[in-house]
């Protein structure tokens, strides 16, 4: 009969600790439930829950706080990525990282493949410019060179999911070659509110000394 007490009296414990776990994470989810990694998953006395903030994340989940992502591991603690973000990167007077391209201008053909094109075919389309940019993983997005640019053919080739777009490039400022590693000094500039293809966005430029 004691035996039997223990034992009731040991659940009746287990039960009130996962409770109170769980009622605190509805709560929780009840404050700011758009933005909580929770899927649902109540855990028991013996898992853990990291904090970040006003967030709960579950051992072993990570919380995006749209710049860089922060993992909870099991002994409690929580690992975060370190990318420079916002108003972190005004001050930079040097740049590295790798050099890419992208916003084209040029010809505005409308280039599509024939009905028996098959995966892996290439379609050459407009031809014009591409802007130098260099990206890193200290950056929150990529930051363009100002005046670095590079003569482009735009390349379509196609795929399984619909089409990729590339481009072949030559002429390139300064001879960069896009995929290298570069670095570069010079003052950083934000641009606001800029638009490209139909989308406003606020741009970071570099003026190479």
């Amino acid at each position: 009969m004691k035996n039997t007490l223990l034992f009731l009296f040991a659940l009746l414990l287990m039960g009130t600790g996962c409770t109170s776990v769980e009622q605190m994470v509805l709560d929780q989810n009840e404050d700011n439930e758009s933005t909580l990694p929770y899927d649902g998953h109540t855990p028991d006395e013996t898992e853990l829950i990291c904090y970040y903030e006003d967030q709960i994340i579950f051992v072993g989940q990570s919380y995006y706080d749209g710049c860089n992502t922060h993992t909870c591991q099991y002994d409690g603690t929580i690992i975060s990525t370190e990318i420079g973000c916002g108003s972190e990167i005004t001050n930079l007077t040097t740049i590295s990282g790798v050099v890419t391209v992208g916003k084209f201008t040029g010809t505005e053909m409308g280039c599509e493949f024939s009905e028996d094109a098959e995966v892996g075919d290439r379609l050459t389309c407009n031809n014009g410019t591409v802007n130098l940019g260099v990206t890193s993983n200290k950056y929150s997005s990529t930051i363009w060179l100002k005046d670095y640019i590079c003569n482009a053919v735009e390349i379509f080739t196609k795929t399984t999911d619909g089409i990729d777009v590339s481009y072949e490039v030559s002429g390139c400022t300064s001879d960069m070659i896009p995929g290298n590693d570069y670095s570069l000094g010079g003052e950083l500039e934000q641009k606001l509110n800029q638009w490209y293809m139909g989308v406003q966005q606020d741009e970071w430029w570099f003026s190479v000394n």
